[in-house]
């Protein structure tokens, strides 16, 4: 973890990257509700930007919309420069209680992550935990073969103990063999010749595809004109709130920012400060508080 409480992990992938941030954010969308973390909010803030917010989690995604020109790794499949610009994306994911979350099932909650995003484009190299670690995608690959989550198909198999979910990793094998049967006997849709031809990479990448890419449809132009002006709106009525309480105002610009624009958080607070200010100023709070054995 680069700072205190923030996991890390990143990659470098070929490709264009118009429509890339809702597509990364669609696939950590998916992978939290997945293993069972309802998704609150799912933001594109612009085309380099995007949060993803559950009660557990907040996770933010930067993409760098200018070509990589960082360090590159070298590996087999890459003998010569790319022709197509090379982008980065960073995923920083915190914990909303530092400290108390399972750092392990956390650790693989961004594994699954970054292997469906390797699943979904290019990749030619991944960070794992500090921006210094850079991996190439066998390298990778190789690195979390014996600690391959189960692939999970529905919320209905994913409701039951969190150890139902996951596998203990002291109790994971490196045998290939064995990964082999669990990958057989979750996807179904593989006939049994086909999965004993797959390659160590090609079935790590299978365990950890996302069948319901589209899970999250894509706002419309309608929808995201109407959450622009929400958003908007949030922010006006934290502006007002300026000249009613600065410190209350102080609070909901922070919430804003941390967690996105509420617009139903913003209207309570906003009627909850007038009446408080009103009933004060007219005189009447004093007068009750008078009443009051203290």
């Amino acid at each position: 973890m680069t700072r205190e409480g923030w996991y890390h992990g990143g990659l470098v992938y070929l490709g264009a990257t118009e429509g890339a941030i809702e597509r990364f954010s669609r696939i950590v969308a998916g992978t939290l509700q997945d293993y069972g973390h309802q998704v609150d909010r799912q933001t594109v803030l612009s085309a380099e930007e995007a949060r993803v917010v559950t009660s557990q989690y907040i996770i933010k995604l930067s993409l760098e919309t200018a070509s990589y020109s960082g360090r590159i790794v070298a590996h087999e499949h890459m003998s010569k420069q790319p022709s197509r610009p090379m982008h980065r994306v960073e995923i920083a994911l915190m914990p909303v209680a530092p400290g108390v979350e399972d750092r392990d099932i956390t650790e693989l909650m961004m594994v699954v992550m970054l292997y469906r995003m390797v699943d979904a484009y290019p990749v030619q190299q991944i960070e794992w935990m500090d921006p210094e670690t850079i991996l190439c995608v066998s390298q990778f690959l190789g690195a979390f073969a014996s600690v391959t989550p189960r692939r999970v198909h529905s919320h209905a198999q994913i409701q039951g103990p969190k150890s139902n979910r996951f596998a203990p990793v002291e109790e994971m094998e490196a045998d290939l063999s064995e990964q082999a049967e669990i990958i057989e006997a979750d996807v179904v849709f593989e006939a049994e010749q086909e999965l004993s031809l797959l390659s160590v990479e090609e079935s790590l990448a299978l365990a950890f595809r996302d069948d319901s890419e589209d899970m999250i449809d894509p706002a419309t132009p309608e929808e995201q004109a109407e959450n622009d002006i929400r958003r908007l709106t949030a922010w006006g009525m934290t502006g007002m709130l300026v000249f009613l309480s600065g410190p209350v105002a102080l609070s909901m610009a922070a919430v804003n920012l941390v967690k996105g624009e509420d617009f139903r958080l913003n209207t309570h607070v906003l009627a909850l400060t007038a009446f408080v200010a009103s009933f004060s100023g007219s005189g009447l709070l004093s007068n009750a508080l008078s009443y009051l054995p203290v």
